[in-house]
């Protein structure tokens, strides 16, 4: 009778009840009643009945968790979809429904085939991994958003097929890197293009499975392998992406376990941040030059220099500002960076002018440092192609709504203030600070404007001095002269020559004309 219970109304509103709710229901009427076998009055009844159901619901709730894995919020993700979408393969709950993706469902089968055959045990090996699933699938769950009602089977089966594909790929691919040896006969390991996207569906946020979960299959099937997952994980998504690294960059092992050790590593989109930014601390990478004993060793020279240039300003009538400093410290109040105020750099173009000069830093990454004392601002290599806004967009989406941090966005919008036209590019580009796979500069000066909409950016106090000092060194006229004389009278040898020999002439002249003069005044 109480599981065909009828629909309740309340105030002219319907709540059908659940069995469950109903027996609760019960429990609750019989309980306010005490001893007594009473009925509950009529009008006592519709709140019971509600109080039930909302406790029905409270008892289905999930736990009040912080899953490492969500869906992209839609406001982000209506920027750009596809930069959310995997392309080739479905790893995790998330998109494993989607038609384009299930061409590749069979080849999961196949790989997980494949990693068995890997063990000493043979196909021994899956009771072994089946276990481990079944031991983590709790915790497993709680790495997600939004699974609660996921059948327990059908969540279990996706993790190990969908595990076991993952490491599959990444010890096929290695193996085929390292040894040099050719393409096995596989539609995706076979395909260069192929092995590119899914390599980059392995770094989207929405696609990913517990880092845990890897290292479970791999070690029960590599029982004497611990701690080398991570290594495999991060040359393979390296190697086989050509998004951000060069072979060169890569960390040396030593640094790849002691990051991943610090840490728990929640997923491939969490590995690969944690491995090339700068330093795997809640600080951020970019960063000033400090104080240090060679550039005060370095300014009694610089000072002659300037000194030599200063006397080269007066004759060749470039305007001069020199002592004017009331007027000099006007413009750099005026363009202060505050702590409440965010202030993009000046563009690589006006940099140069200023005579900034830009070094790449190899194996850095998000990485940004200027030295006043040689005006020189280094910054870490970085590859633009079809996959680097996917990626940052990913790595964004996830510092700011699980780890609660701006790294990413803070570098992108350093460097949407420094590159603004396809100039900009190219001197980037002479200085070998990017190298563009795009089809136009216009697409790489734009790819950094593009990641920034819709994000937000919490200032941190090393990329405001950064900024600050940008600002303050383009701001100084002697900066631009310096500039001007080196590119106008020293960018060449024959430039070199034709003022030295201009200067020779010069000289002359006024010697031939203090002799002249000597001698007139001797007749």
């Amino acid at each position: 009778e109480i599981a065909a219970a009828a629909p309740t109304t309340i105030s002219g509103f319907k709540l059908k009840v659940s069995p469950e709710a109903a027996t609760v229901s019960k429990e609750i009427s019989m309980a306010s009643i005490g001893d007594h076998s009473q009925a509950v009055p009529p009008e006592c009844q519709s709140v019971v009945d509600l109080e039930a159901l909302i406790r029905e619901e409270m008892r289905k709730s999930p736990p009040m968790t912080k899953p490492c894995i969500y869906k992209i919020p839609q406001k982000l993700r209506d920027v750009n979809p596809k930069a959310y979408t995997p392309c080739r393969v479905a790893i995790g709950p998330y998109h494993a429904n989607a038609e384009h993706l299930k061409s590749m469902e069979p080849y999961k089968l196949r790989y997980l085939n494949s990693l068995m055959s890997r063990s000493r045990e043979g196909h021994g090996n899956l009771i072994r991994c089946i276990k481990a699933i079944e031991a983590r699938e709790s915790e497993a769950r709680k790495c997600y958003s939004g699974i609660e009602e996921l059948d327990s089977h059908i969540f279990k089966r996706m993790l190990l097929l969908d595990g076991a594909f993952v490491v599959e790929f990444f010890l096929s691919f290695y193996q085929c890197w390292k040894e040099h040896l050719p393409a096995p006969d596989c539609p995706i390991l076979g395909n260069e293009k192929a092995s590119i996207e899914v390599c980059h569906d392995l770094l989207l946020l929405e696609n990913q499975l517990p880092f845990f979960i890897l290292e479970d299959l791999f070690y029960c099937t590599f029982e004497n392998q611990t701690g080398t997952f991570p290594r495999l994980a991060y040359k393979t998504l390296c190697s086989c992406s050509p998004l951000i690294l060069s072979r060169e960059d890569y960390l040396p092992r030593e640094q790849v376990e002691q990051r991943t050790m610090q840490g728990k590593v929640n997923h491939l989109l969490h590995l690969l941040r944690i491995c090339c930014l700068d330093v795997p601390t809640p600080s951020v990478s970019l960063g000033v030059q400090g104080e240090n004993p060679s550039d005060t060793a370095q300014m009694p020279t610089r000072s002659l220099e300037k000194g030599k240039l200063r006397f080269l300003c007066l004759h060749l009538k470039i305007p001069s500002w020199w002592g004017r400093k009331e007027e000099q410290q006007k413009v750099l109040a005026k363009n202060k960076v505050t702590p409440n105020h965010f202030r993009n750099p000046a563009s690589v173009t006006e940099l140069r002018e200023a005579g900034v000069q830009f070094r790449a830093k190899k194996g850095r990454f998000m990485y940004a440092k200027f030295d006043e004392a040689t005006g020189v601002l280094e910054m870490s290599h970085l590859q633009l192609n079809d996959y680097t806004e996917i990626f940052f967009r990913n790595v964004i989406a996830y510092e700011q709504y699980y780890l609660n941090v701006f790294h990413a966005s803070a570098y992108m919008f350093f460097m949407a203030g420094l590159i603004d036209t396809k100039k900009d590019v190219d001197i980037l580009q002479e200085s070998q600070v990017i190298d563009s796979l795009l089809e136009s500069k216009e697409d790489a000066a734009n790819i950094f404007n593009m990641v920034t909409k819709y994000t937000v950016s919490r200032e941190s106090l090393e990329l405001k001095e950064l900024v600050h000092k940008l600002k303050a060194h383009t701001m100084k006229p002697w900066n631009k002269w310096n500039a001007i004389l080196r590119r106008d009278y020293f960018g060449s040898p024959w430039a070199i020559i034709s003022f030295s020999a201009a200067v020779v002439l010069l000289i002359l002249t006024v010697v031939q004309t203090i002799a002249s003069v000597r001698s007139t005044k001797w007749d």
